[in-house]
């Protein structure tokens, strides 16, 4: 947060000064069962027609860009924007973004600072952007989650699948939690989702116990962000509860960027880890090439 005016292409954030500020409110309501199967089904409609993405685009559906505004305006003190603003930065943050890379075998302050410097905003940008089209992406999951489950979304950004889960779901009284490391994303995700669901900080290369067991959890273009892929599965695994669903995916990636050394290094053993303890459900382990979204069961 920032008490001098920023300009629209040069927001500076203080990451920590965010963290230790409290939503002043919840800003997603609960919903009941029948508007989320009214948005759901109207939605699925929409994509079907290849009408909702180009609804958003013309600002016809919005409600993703008046939650980014009110965000923008509350906690990062931006100037007034307007939708066409919004493309605008997309465009002007990413282009400093090509900079940003994690040292390879970063200190735990390299390792932040990769995630934290205002050249990340663009990560901000882009996540809303990307799922403001996918209103249904809680739908692949839902088929492993049942009533009453405790789903962490490990690594979660922006929490798109937890979002899409109170507002689409089908499940009914989800225990929800959200983690990540302190960064923008993850800020953006609990002013969000306020008290609608429970969160908690992932430190860098620190294996901690986590709050409570799991039915599922779910790590999403994760992995190759890991600085201890390895031990973060087998601490995964521990508060998995057993038959517990895992949904992982994991990218072939050269370490450049944001993807670390580490995920390359210590793929081998993570994946050998998981062949070990868990069945496959959906997908199959693949140690050379990108896995997408791969579904398994602990043993």
């Amino acid at each position: 947060m920032n008490n001098t005016p920023n300009k629209y292409n040069n927001i500076s954030v203080d990451i920590d000064r965010l963290f230790e500020i409290e939503p002043e409110a919840i800003r997603l309501k609960p919903r009941r069962k029948i508007y989320r199967l009214v948005v759901r089904y109207s939605s699925a409609i929409l994509i079907k027609l290849g009408l909702y993405e180009v609804l958003v685009e013309i600002g016809f559906i919005r409600k993703w860009f008046l939650d980014f505004k009110e965000y923008w305006y509350n906690c990062l003190n931006g100037r007034p924007l307007y939708l066409h603003d919004f493309y605008y930065l997309l465009g002007s943050y990413r282009s400093k973004f090509a900079s940003v890379e994690t040292p390879d075998h970063a200190t735990n302050e390299e390792f932040l600072e990769s995630w934290q410097s205002s050249e990340t905003v663009y990560m901000l940008f882009g996540a809303v952007r990307r799922f403001s089209r996918t209103p249904l992406i809680s739908r692949q999951f839902e088929k492993y989650i049942r009533n009453n489950d405790a789903v962490l979304e490990y690594g979660c950004g922006i929490a798109p699948i937890t979002t899409s889960l109170l507002k689409v779901g089908k499940k009914r009284n989800l225990d929800l939690t959200i983690a990540d490391i302190r960064q923008l994303n993850f800020h953006y995700a609990k002013y969000n989702l306020s008290s609608l669901v429970k969160s908690f900080e992932i430190v860098p290369n620190s294996v901690e116990d986590l709050p409570q067991k799991y039915n599922v959890i779910i790590m999403i273009t994760v992995m190759e962000h890991l600085p201890n892929p390895l031990e973060t599965i087998r601490n995964i695994t521990k508060f998995l509860e057993p038959g517990g669903i895992l949904f992982f995916d994991y990218h072939a990636d050269d370490g450049d960027g944001q993807d670390t050394i580490e995920a390359i290094e210590q793929k081998k053993d993570v994946l050998d880890y998981i062949s070990n303890n868990y069945s496959i459900t959906k997908g199959s382990i693949d140690y050379e090439n990108t896995m997408g979204i791969t579904v398994v069961k602990k043993n």
